[in-house]
């Protein structure tokens, strides 16, 4: 928070000091100077240099954590599909985009020409994560987790204009049977944005489209704004699983003009809830 200080002065010093005040405001607001990288489908340049569509990068991870690395700021993509991974094998279902703090990832902008922010459209361009990263059509070998979020994440980190299918956590032990759209780790806290969104065909044991796991004596709380979760799958919580891992644990989602449609679960279609006590 920038905060400004009025003084009364002397006459003789009072342009002197307003000169100095400037100039310490003008320090402050270039210190806080965010950047955009862009990112689409057939960039070639590296994620540091991408700063416009005709350098942009196809390196989504690599914008987010430049832009992450570098003061914050926001990732523009291109309509499309970009995956976590290009390879394939056990470890690769391991491999998954993550959010960070103080970058605002928007999709939903042409990719032809140089689109304007105003122009943007997620639901004419379609912006797609998948976890469909080996055999086209078979989950068996996709990603476990399309979006993993680190512990620590605050509504600094956002995500807005995507598609979000294809993740099957599928693992044996936790956390690779879980969130296989998205999994919020809130071991210290886990508390990401999504606007916009659509999460769709993801499975896994619990929390087909979202897990929100939050650690002991923490709260979580994943906002989402006009997102809509359908046809995702699970043995518990179709859509979304959110579990309080003590007493004083709360994983507590806020979602606001969603939809949850066509989930199915044995326990929870469209949502399960869980908390010790």
């Amino acid at each position: 928070m920038l905060t400004i200080l009025s003084f009364i002065l002397p006459r003789p010093q009072k342009r002197t000091y307003l000169l100095s005040g400037l100039l310490t405001l003008f320090a402050c607001t270039t210190s806080l100077a965010q950047i955009t990288r862009y990112v689409s489908t057939t960039g070639n340049t590296p994620a540091a240099s991408a700063t416009g569509w005709t350098a942009s990068t196809s390196n989504l991870q690599g914008a987010i954590d430049y832009v992450a690395a570098n003061g914050g700021g926001q990732v523009w993509v291109a309509a499309g599909t970009y995956k976590p991974t290009t390879t394939t094998g056990p470890d690769s279902r391991t491999i998954s985009f993550a959010m960070k703090n103080g970058v605002t990832i928007y999709g939903g902008f042409a990719a032809t020409g140089t689109p304007a922010f105003n122009e943007r459209n997620p639901a004419s361009f379609t912006t797609i994560l998948s976890g469909d990263i080996g055999t086209a059509g078979y989950n068996g070998d996709n990603s476990l987790h399309v979006i993993s979020n680190p512990s620590g994440l605050t509504t600094t980190a956002v995500l807005d204009g995507f598609v979000i299918s294809g993740g099957n956590a599928n693992g044996s032990s936790f956390p690779d049977d879980v969130g296989g759209g998205v999994y919020n780790d809130g071991t210290a806290g886990c508390s990401p944005i999504f606007r916009n969104c659509i999460l769709q065909n993801n499975a896994a044991a619990q929390g087909g489209a979202m897990y929100n796991y939050s650690g002991v004596n923490i709260q979580s709380g994943p906002v989402l704004t006009s997102c809509i979760l359908q046809s995702n799958s699970a043995t518990a919580g179709g859509a979304m699983y959110n579990y309080g891992n003590s007493f004083n644990s709360q994983s507590s989602p806020v979602l606001t003009n969603c939809i949850l449609q066509s989930n199915s679960a044995a326990t929870g279609g469209a949502m399960y809830s869980y908390g010790t006590a």
